[in-house]
Parts: structure tokens; sequence; C-alpha cells
């Protein structure tokens, strides 16, 4: 017996199939979760974080992303370690690849 169910929250499968005599064995398949999860916790950006994610995805160093917001280098460095943690990303150009990936990404002229 093989069972598909689709949730509002993905698909899921359901697969029920013979163990021993007089028992069933139920394997369940959850979607993968992960692009998931990147996807609900970029959403929390803060509106500050993306835009320093959108600047350093047009090619600004960290200097010239505090000129262009008008804040210090510290607080740029700072949202950057916030952004990398948020989006599980070792450096912000692996952040700027799971933006992209993820269309979080304002398009080029429409950012700050």
């Amino acid at each position: 017996m093989r069972c598909r169910t689709v949730d509002l929250r993905g698909e899921v499968q359901l697969n029920v199939l013979p163990f021993q005599q007089d028992r069933l064995r139920v394997v369940l398949f959850l979607p993968h979760l992960q692009q998931r999860s990147v996807a609900a916790i970029a959403v929390r950006l803060t509106a500050r974080e993306k835009s320093v994610l959108d600047l350093a995805a047009a090619g600004l160093r960290r200097d010239r992303i505090a000129h262009a917001l008008g804040i210090a280098l510290p607080t740029v460095d700072m949202h950057c370690r916030n952004i990398r943690k948020k989006l599980g990303a070792g450096t912000m150009s692996a952040a700027v690849a799971v933006a992209a990936r993820q269309g979080l990404l304002e398009p080029e002229g429409q950012g700050v």
C-alpha cells in the first residue's frame, strides 16, 4: 500500500510496507526542510540588514556600504555578521548567493 498526501506546508509521502507477518512498517518522507527554514529565517532580516545585503549583492565593499548608508564600518560588520548567521552562510558572498536563490534581493536600481 502506498499513500501520498499533500499538506499546506508541502508534500508528504507515506509508505506502508509489509514488515513481518501480521505487522506493517510505516515510512514517512518529509520534504527537505533546510530550504524552507532558510526562507523563513531570511524573512526576519531587518530593514537595515536587507539594505546591507542588497548593497553587498551590488558589489560594494564594506566601507562603501557604510558610506552609502551613513553608518560606521563596525555597524556594517555587525549587520554582516547577523546576515551571515540568519542565512547560514560563512561569508557575505555565500550569503548573497543564498539570498539570490531565495529571491530576497532587490532588482538592480531599485535598492537603497
